[in-house]
């Protein structure tokens, strides 16, 4: 893969007091974080000995013990297999989506009694046969196999309601933070130590509070999934939301990340329908940039040798979509996430940054004028990811061109009102697909 360009470094590189500042206001803003997050006066505990000691000694591993409780809250929720079959639920939920045309729901939901394994065999059969004359189609057969072979096979992950797959979005995102080394990675992107205290406060910012990074990118990528599996009505989001508890209830976390797409010619499946031009397929030319395989180069690796093999064969990151399983469907997305946001926020100056990123500080609560421009910011920041998931490739310049000409706290346009106005008057088809792809967003993620 060719090599990014992250754009020109700013500044001098500051004193190593500096920086030991900064590692030090990293990781007490990552301890109020993990303590809000987990239920956990005993993680407040690990964390707050890492705080005392760099490195820690190989017979009390903070790290160990954090990372093993982490896995088990997700595994708990992996390895479930009590599914809540209710029939009348399912029946009632037929009754108000009459006529839809989402296929991933009349297969579900419309014939009765089917297995979960019969079911996501005729999804994969619809795809490989809507896709039997392209090339990379044995590829896309042997994916699927894998994948049908592997529901059957594992554990497939029930999940009780909403809330329990809201909590298991928190603890993904809270894991995937908590292994990228952001000192080298913003270091690598050329953030001044000023640019990168403004940024991390934002990531590592309380989740006690509104503007919180992790209930922000929680509400992303919860609104991602109605929008690319789940969507079945434009103005009742209710119907997005049930669609979604129904499929976990009845067939399992597992049958989410093997849901294949069903609307275009290319590999891509799961919960964000991940495509090759996010991991790129085995055996094929490299083009471009894969926004994850940027941010796994900087994951850490001084955290990990410091973990036993167990838990070290849990964070292996796929490079090639053919790979892609499980966890690291979200894995994946969040650090496209992180990519996407970190590209953005490098062409903002550090007063730009400053006046418009969360950092859930008393001054922001206190002045309910600084509060409103970031939380209206927050708003459309969320629109933007939306943006670069569904198609990258102009989404920078259309967001800070909003920013600089329609972004007002009190009455300016929305990026979503802003992307619907140019699509009507410069009949462009990049445009157009957007703007529906983010009226969709819109319903889901405004509700």
């Amino acid at each position: 893969m060719r090599k990014e360009n992250f754009g020109a470094r700013e500044g001098k590189k500051e004193n190593k007091d500096s920086k030991d500042s900064l590692n030090k206001f990293t990781r007490r803003e990552f301890l109020k974080f993990i303590l809000a997050l987990s239920s956990g006066a005993f993680l407040w505990f690990i964390f707050s000995n890492l705080l005392k000691r760099s490195v820690p000694e190989k017979k009390d591993n903070p790290e160990e013990i954090f990372f093993r409780i982490l896995n088990l809250i997700l595994s708990n929720y992996e390895n479930n297999n009590e599914r809540f079959f209710d029939e009348n639920e399912i029946n009632k939920y037929l009754e108000s989506v009459k006529n839809g045309e989402n296929k991933i729901v009349n297969f579900c939901f419309t014939k009765k009694y089917r297995t979960p394994e019969e079911v996501l065999g005729e999804l994969w059969k619809i795809k490989l046969e809507k896709n039997k004359n392209l090339k990379g189609e044995k590829d896309l057969s042997t994916i699927a196999q894998e994948i049908c072979y592997e529901y059957q096979q594992q554990h497939k992950g029930y999940i009780k309601s909403l809330e329990h797959f809201s909590s298991y979005l928190n603890n993904v995102i809270m894991e995937s933070l908590a292994i990228i080394d952001f000192d080298s990675l913003l270091e690598r992107m050329g953030f001044s130590e000023e640019r990168k205290n403004i940024i991390l406060s934002f990531f590592y910012s309380d989740p006690t509070k509104e503007t919180s990074f992790i209930n922000f990118l929680r509400q992303v990528l919860l609104s991602l999934i109605l929008v690319e599996v789940c969507f079945v009505d434009e103005k009742n989001y209710y119907l997005n939301l049930k669609t979604l508890e129904l499929i976990l209830r009845n067939y399992g976390l597992l049958f989410l990340n093997s849901i294949p797409s069903l609307h275009d010619n290319i590999i891509s499946f799961g919960p964000f329908q991940i495509s090759k031009h996010v991991l790129p397929q085995k055996n094929s030319e490299l083009t471009g940039t894969y926004p994850p395989r940027v941010i796994t180069r900087f994951i850490n690796k001084n955290l990990l040798s410091r973990l036993p093999s167990d838990l070290k064969e849990r964070y292996k990151f796929p490079e090639f979509i053919d790979d892609l399983r499980g966890r690291n469907h979200y894995r994946v997305q969040v650090f496209s996430m992180i990519y996407y946001l970190l590209n953005l926020f490098s062409c903002f100056s550090t007063k730009r940054l400053k006046s418009l990123l969360p950092t859930g500080k008393d001054e922001e609560e206190k002045d309910q004028r600084i509060k409103n421009r970031k939380v209206k910011f927050l708003n459309e920041l969320a629109f933007y990811l939306a943006g670069a998931h569904h198609s990258p490739a102009r989404i920078n310049s259309l967001f800070i061109n909003y920013l600089k000409n329609n972004f007002n706290p009190e009455r300016g346009k929305t990026f979503y009102e802003y992307i619907e106005q140019i699509s009507e008057n410069k009949k462009s088809t990049y445009l157009r697909k957007l703007f529906i792809y983010l009226k969709r967003f819109n319903v889901n993620y405004r509700a």
